[in-house]
């Protein structure tokens, strides 16, 4: 089965340093949370673009 469609982060963890005006919308934990994804997807073989 493949899975089509995109993924986003979305309520990522605000960082050290990154203003909490928007909690969970902050481009550091943005960043992060993508990392994370991405290293999901290769653990599990699930290519990526």
């Amino acid at each position: 089965m493949r899975l089509r469609g995109a993924i986003r982060p979305d309520h990522a963890p605000t960082l050290d340093g990154e203003a909490n005006d928007k909690p969970g919308y902050a481009m550091g934990g943005k960043v992060l949370a993508i990392g994370y994804m991405k290293g999901a997807m290769d653990a599990l073989g699930i290519p990526y673009a």
